[in-house]
This record gives structure tokens, sequence and C-alpha cells, in this order.
């Protein structure tokens, strides 16, 4: 009876010693796993580095921006001129509008006009109404050609039908002057009203008149 208890007892060992090595074996092997798992961190670590990458990314695009509007304000505008030393003829072709007899400035509606006594025979427009340089004439005998300049075309509310065409030039533009003074001249013959016999004999008279004070002051001042 005594062996056979102390078999049992040594049975009870072996087996209590057995599950203690599972045991044991089964922690290792949680912590082989567990161990198995530890590159996810690295992942994480990838993903922070490509997110500290981004920036970077961003920070360059950032930068190529400013360049590229710079560029594009240089870049000067498909189908403009370069205007190097332009100057606008418009103040002298008023004044040359000016210099024909009886012909005086006007604003009606804003816009800037030549009158011989009360009629228009010549429209400056308002400012930047016709380009950088404009004008609205009368031209009865030239209209036909004129008309076939790419920047010319009938004046419109009908006036058209009458001869008048509306001339456009940007800044830059090749201004013809002698032509701009020949359709004013044509426009102001087509425009002013005939005078009457009273009215011609008093303008004779007062020519007359001025041509003789000239002279006579010339006289003077050679003595």
């Amino acid at each position: 009876m005594a062996k056979k208890k102390a078999q049992r007892k040594a049975a009870a060992k072996r087996t209590a010693a057995k599950k203690g090595a599972s045991k044991k074996a089964s922690k290792k092997t949680a912590t082989g796993k567990a161990a198995a798992k530890k590159p996810a961190p690295k992942k994480a670590a990838s993903t922070g580095a490509s997110a500290k990458r981004a920036p970077t990314r961003k920070s360059a695009s950032t930068k190529a921006r400013p360049k590229k509007a710079a560029a594009a304000r240089k870049a000067p505008a498909r189908g403009t001129k370069r205007a190097k030393g332009w100057v606008n003829p418009k103040a002298d072709m008023i004044a040359f509008a000016l210099s024909l007899p009886d012909a005086w400035e006007d604003h009606p509606w804003g816009e800037t006009v030549t009158k011989v006594r009360k009629k228009v025979f010549a429209f400056f427009g308002v400012e930047g109404g016709l380009g950088a340089f404009g004008l609205c004439v009368k031209l009865p005998e030239s209209a036909d050609d004129v008309l076939e300049l790419e920047n010319a075309e009938p004046a419109g509310y009908g006036l058209g039908k009458s001869g008048w065409v509306v001339v456009r030039f940007q800044e830059g533009d090749d201004v013809p002057l002698e032509d701009v003074r020949g359709w004013i001249v044509e426009s102001y013959r087509a425009v002013a009203p005939k005078l009457t016999d009273t009215e011609r004999k008093k303008k004779e008279a007062d020519e007359a008149a001025k041509k003789a004070k000239e002279e006579a002051q010339k006289k003077a001042d050679e003595k």
C-alpha cells in the first residue's frame, strides 16, 4: 500500500510538472506572437515619416506658385501691342478741329465734341469710350474707303446711313494723323452751315480788318 501511494505521488508530481511546462510554453508562444506583432509601430513610424514629407511637398508647390504668377504678370496679353513711347494724339486732334473757322468745344452727354455754330462735326467720345483714341465723323466722300479699315465701322443710332463713321485706335497703334486731319476737315465741310450773304460780307470785312491791322503792326515793328 505504501508503495502504491508513493507511485501516485510521483505520478501527480510529473503531471503537475507537465502542466507547468505547458503553461510556460503557452506564455512563450504568446510572447512570441506579441513580438511578431511589433512591426505595426514601424508602419506607424513610416506613416509619420510620410506625414512629415507631405508638408515638404506642399511647401515646395506653394513656393512654385508665386513664380508662375510673376511670370503671368510679366507676359503681355495675346493680341496686344507694346506701347513704348506712344503718345495719345487726342488732344492735338481736338486742337486741330478747334482751329477751323467758328469751331468750338462742347461736352454733351459727358463726351467731348467739336461744333461749328450749333452742329457737331466731330465726336471724340467719353474717356476710353472709343478705345485709347477714336472719333466719329461725317464722311460723305470717303466713307466707303475708310470703312475698309479693320478698326472702322458705321456709326450707330442710324447715323451710319448718313455717312457717319467711327474709327477706333488702341494704345500703341500707328495713327495716320494726316488722314485723321483730312477726315475732320471733310466732316466740318459737310456739317458747317452755309453763310448768308450778310454773314459772308461781315466775315470778309472782319478778315480784311484783321489783315490790315497785322500789316500795320509789322510796318511799325520794322521802323
